[in-house]
């Protein structure tokens, strides 16, 4: 059974950046568990969504964005924190746009978040730690997926949550950017624009494949949400 307590408990302890970074005894085991420091796709609706859907508890939203900020503020592991913090934004940016999409078949009762501050850290430090992302090889920034380390799949995810999700424009300035280029993330369904190895966060076996220009990116059910399908820095056989 759920421990639906354990956002509570970490608010109640002054530990919500714990819980945002999956830090013991907040790492969420539930459903999938994708690899990542967090498993934010069953943090968010077992223990963030759900709660607020059934008392509208304005403290929820309000504590929410409350660890996001107190993780990039307090945590010793800066790049875990930035990287779990652009996972939840992605998770939360992907709900409101299938809410709009779905006209409110789905997260009908999802909440507004005032991110400015938060999102404001968040690229603020990416661009400070630019250096120290890149030699990260943990979760995506491995050597299969990235010769950027975390670098690379982030500024992917701030893309995606531009490009795709109707959000805000998280990027870091061009100055701060990898000199590397590459396509941006194409949803399921559409065409290939260039031939190489692509992977999606959606899936993690295989974790990369190749495609030819034109292929059409198939979808991958998963917990992860809408498939998006991201060029891979890697692109050695």
């Amino acid at each position: 059974m759920v421990d639906t307590s354990l956002f509570w408990k970490a608010a109640k302890c002054n530990e919500l950046d714990k819980f945002i970074t999956g830090e013991d005894p907040y790492f969420v085991s539930e459903k999938n568990d994708d690899g990542n420091p967090q498993n934010v796709s069953a943090a968010f609706q077992l223990y963030v969504y759900i709660p607020w859907a059934e008392t509208h508890d304005l403290r929820i939203p309000e504590l929410l964005v409350k660890g996001m900020s107190q993780a990039l503020d307090d945590e010793t592991d800066k790049n875990r924190a930035i990287y779990a913090i652009c996972g939840w934004l992605i998770k939360y940016y992907n709900a409101a746009k299938k809410r709009r999409e779905s006209g409110g078949k789905f997260y009908s009762d999802l909440f507004e978040l005032d991110l400015t501050c938060v999102q404001q850290k968040l690229r603020a430090a990416m661009e400070l730690r630019r250096v120290d992302l890149q030699r990260d090889k943990r979760w995506a920034g491995a050597e299969w997926n990235s010769k950027n380390g975390m670098w690379d799949p982030l500024v992917g995810q701030l893309e995606r949550i531009r490009d795709m999700l109707d959000g805000p424009d998280l990027v870091p300035s061009e100055q701060s950017l990898s000199p590397s280029q590459h396509p941006r993330s194409v949803p399921a369904g559409q065409p290939c624009p260039q031939a190489g190895y692509w992977f999606t966060p959606a899936s993690r076996q295989p974790p990369r494949r190749f495609f030819n220009a034109g292929d059409i990116f198939p979808k991958i059910d998963s917990d992860y949400g809408s498939t998006f399908w991201q060029w891979s820095p890697n692109q050695k056989d």
